[in-house]
């Protein structure tokens, strides 16, 4: 059909064939099939959209084939077969799919290639295989998940031309997923990545986060008010860092890696009011990691109001690798220990390039922690008054004595100063009545004052 074609209130047997299309429209229908696509090259770009509609089948996968435009799915409840395919797979040659008020439930979403956008928005996608959900995009590609469901690893990236990008947001959202290998959410060659007010799960040994950079752009990735559940994972970033209100719930697995890229100079990183609980359990483990590629990349991370609990790491809940200024202010370390007693259990930093000062202030609270604290190699650690005494490696000395000594020495002074003006004064008038004296000669009398005339004696 080269035109365009409405199909309402109708049930499709079997399935559908759409080859050459301008426009379909499917609406209040029962489809008991799959569809596929097929565009020749010459042909026009088409919207394929189904509303309002129920799609039941047991045969391979629910949409396939190659399309030239875009696809919408509004308030479509899709049910598949314990071995079947939402999207298998379905490719584009450029266009966009909306999946908007949605339920999916099946074995696996499959996989779609030569997206210009993709946005998943109020809906509830269920699948038995987790395995990842193949996005690639073009040059500009943009991924937005806004108020949804989603049991499926979710992987995001472009072509290998390396001045695409993706653009991934995710607000008001859940993603969870329980395959092993892969990771929660994937995304490659990723230039902005936003993920507010959602959760990310993953039961057993696999990532939440496994987001790649490009090396050539700038990128921006923000985490808030969100939470982590099970092992973190890895952020490889080219640009400033933003990670607030957020609880990381590792539940025993490994902690947040930061890699920033080869060729980044200069990153900001802001982590505040956050949470890192039970992270390890298994050797090599970290809490907060950071480790740079070379001496060019320079770090200057904030880290404020967040608290490091129930932690059993190798080299301590924080380790850093990189040139830079790490600050710690109201932070709280409470009940981590190291994996073995030469581990230390709140700090590594290990400065191969040797431009590295970690500074703890005197806000900081330390409770049940066990083994060493701090371990440095090359680094520049000031321990702050907060910090015991526990083993300890700091090359400046506590604060509060610093402060005591600097207290003490100015009252001395002050005391000295005073004690010696006094003395001076009392030696000057000293001086001056014994410079009075001296000036009456040895061999004169000093004159005598008159006597008073005595009275006449009366006559015997």
């Amino acid at each position: 059909i080269g035109g365009n074609t409405l199909i309402n209130n109708t049930t499709i047997y079997y399935g559908l064939y759409n080859s050459e299309s301008k426009n379909v429209t499917i609406l209040n229908s029962n489809l008991l099939g799959n569809i596929y696509f097929y565009s020749s090259s010459s042909s026009e770009a088409m919207n394929f959209k189904i509303q309002n509609t129920n799609i039941t089948h047991d045969n391979d996968f629910t949409m396939g084939g190659y399309l030239e435009g875009n696809v919408t799915l509004i308030n479509v409840n899709i049910t598949t077969g314990n071995k079947d395919y939402i999207f298998l797979p379905l490719s584009m040659g450029s266009g966009s799919v909306l999946i908007e008020d949605c339920v999916m439930n099946g074995y696996s979403m499959g996989s779609i290639t030569g997206l210009d956008s993709i946005s998943i928005i109020n809906s509830n996608i269920f699948m038995i295989n987790q395995e990842q959900f193949k996005l690639q995009g073009s040059y500009a590609f943009n991924v937005n998940i806004q108020n949804s469901t989603i049991y499926s690893q979710i992987y995001a990236y472009t072509t290998a031309e390396s001045a695409s990008y993706v653009d991934f947001k995710m607000e008001n959202s859940h993603v969870q997923s329980i395959q092993y290998g892969g990771s929660t959410l994937q995304l490659g060659n990723t230039k902005f990545m936003s993920i507010y007010n959602s959760t990310l799960t993953s039961i057993g040994q696999t990532p939440n986060l496994d987001i790649q950079s490009p090396d050539i752009q700038t990128t921006t990735f923000s985490i808030s008010d969100s939470t982590i559940n099970g092992e973190i994972g890895n952020l490889y970033i080219s640009g400033d860092l933003s990670i607030i209100n957020t609880i990381f719930n590792a539940n025993n697995e490994d902690g947040l890696y930061i890699y920033p890229s080869y060729n980044l100079i200069n990153s900001n990183i802001e982590i505040y009011n956050t949470l890192f609980q039970d992270i390890g359990m298994f050797s090599y483990n970290n809490g907060l990691y950071f480790e740079c590629m070379n001496d060019n990349t320079y770090i200057n991370a904030d880290i404020t109001s967040t608290e490091f609990n129930h932690c059993e790491t190798s080299d301590g809940v924080v380790y850093f690798s990189c040139n830079g200024y790490f600050s710690f202010n109201r932070c709280t370390f409470d009940s981590n220990r190291a994996y073995d007693s030469y581990n230390p259990s709140i700090m590594s930093c290990y400065s191969a390039f040797g431009d590295t000062t970690v500074d703890f202030h005197s806000n900081n609270i330390f409770l049940n922690n066990e083994g060493y604290y701090v371990k440095t190699d090359s680094c520049d650690v000031n321990c702050g008054s907060s910090l015991p005494d526990k083993n300890q490696i700091c090359n400046v000395p506590n604060y509060s004595l610093i402060f005591g000594i600097i207290i003490g020495v100015t009252i001395i002074s002050i005391a000295i100063v005073i004690s010696s003006i006094i003395i001076i004064t009392k030696r000057k008038k000293n001086s001056a009545f014994q410079d009075e004296e001296e000036h009456i000669p040895i061999n004169q009398q000093p004159e005598q004052p008159e006597q008073p005339e005595q009275p006449e004696q009366p006559e015997q």
